[in-house]
């Protein structure tokens, strides 16, 4: 049997050699879901404000009262949480993984095919996510059953991968 090669020093196997790509993974999800709540009070405002046509500081306004103060910025975080989550540690991961037989110091093209390569794996992930999410801000009507007002999420959800 032969342990993949591993470009972390003192790496003892293929028991090391998974721990550091699993990190990777893990790393690459942190950041995503990080990266993510970060940004996101900006997004709610940006599609609020394209939305309601109101200034940047009225729909501020109309984002913290109608929602008890901060919580109303973090309205729709978990999903990108999880698809971002999921992305950048398929792309991190991946490029770990690839990366990791390659020795201490791999030669630029050796990084530049890892990094494409995961950047193609990572496209995998969130394409479809992306495709669902466009139709469903896009095809009429398909909004007040994602939020309760009609039928079920599950049918806005339904109704948005049947247009597809």
């Amino acid at each position: 049997r032969h342990d993949p090669p591993c470009a972390v020093s003192n790496c003892k196997g293929a028991g090391a050699w998974r721990t550091v790509v699993t990190m990777d993974f893990g790393a690459g999800c942190l950041g995503g879901v990080m990266g993510t709540l970060a940004a996101h009070p900006l997004d709610v405002l940006r599609t609020r404000q394209a939305t309601n046509g109101l200034s940047l500081s009225s729909t501020v306004r109309q984002v913290w009262s109608s929602s008890n103060g901060i919580i109303g910025f973090y309205s729709g975080v978990i999903s990108p949480c999880v698809s971002v989550g999921a992305w950048k540690a398929v792309v991190l991961g991946t490029h770990k993984a690839l990366l990791s037989g390659r020795g201490a110091e791999p030669k630029l093209r050796d990084v530049l095919a890892s990094s494409a390569a995961a950047g193609v794996t990572g496209a995998v992930v969130v394409g479809p996510v992306d495709l669902i999410k466009t139709r469903a801000m896009t095809i009429p009507d398909v909004h007040t059953r994602f939020t309760g007002a009609g039928a079920s999420g599950g049918v806005g959800l339904w109704s948005v991968l049947e247009k597809e």
